[in-house]
């Protein structure tokens, strides 16, 4: 798991077990890849997010925001 497994299938399984797991795994890789369009989309339309600020106390706060974003 700790070098990228999405998930186990202990043994024994049933096939239920594995179409069940499949389908998960399936599902997570489609929604990071829907996630990762949309974001693309909202990019094109507007752009890189901008706040203004005059502030030079909060600069450092905006920069550490865009950071973690």
């Amino acid at each position: 798991m700790k070098l990228g497994a999405a998930d186990f299938l202990p043994k024994p399984f049933t096939p239920d077990q594995l179409r069940h797991t499949v389908a998960k795994a399936l599902e997570q890789k489609r929604l990071v890849e829907e996630n990762a369009f949309l974001k693309g989309e909202l990019k094109q339309l507007f752009g890189e997010p901008v706040v203004v600020c005059r502030s030079s106390a909060l600069q450092p706060l905006f920069s550490l925001a865009q950071t973690v974003a």
